[in-house]
């Protein structure tokens, strides 16, 4: 059974968890700007979507991670470990996909 503890966050957590929440912010505004850039320049879609999933699953990636900051209960921890882990290398991947994508359209673009 998962249990919730009445004290969710520890007092020597409350330092990582606001750094935590302030990747969390930095990440929100750095997706809503890629997504600016993905309506206004739909002539790079191709590369640009794959980059900007990347970032929501880097984001999805720090929700989980200042999620397990908290006080859970062992399993809801290791499930969120788990998740935080998955969402990380996916966004990587993801990101590196993109700028791959990016690089082809503008060699072909500038012809190089």
């Amino acid at each position: 059974m998962i249990s919730i503890q009445i004290n969710l966050l520890d007092p020597e957590d409350t330092f990582l968890i606001s750094a935590e929440t302030l990747i969390i912010i930095g990440l929100a505004i750095a997706v809503f700007f890629a997504y600016r850039i993905h309506k206004k320049h739909s002539s790079i879609n191709t590369g640009w979507n794959i980059i900007l999933y990347g970032m929501i699953s880097l984001l999805v990636h720090s929700i989980f991670d200042m999620l397990d900051t908290l006080q859970w209960d062992d399993f809801v921890v290791d499930v969120l470990n788990v998740l935080d882990g998955t969402a990380f290398v996916l966004g990587l991947l993801l990101l590196a996909v993109g700028i791959y994508k990016i690089a082809e359209f503008g060699a072909k673009k500038w012809e190089l």
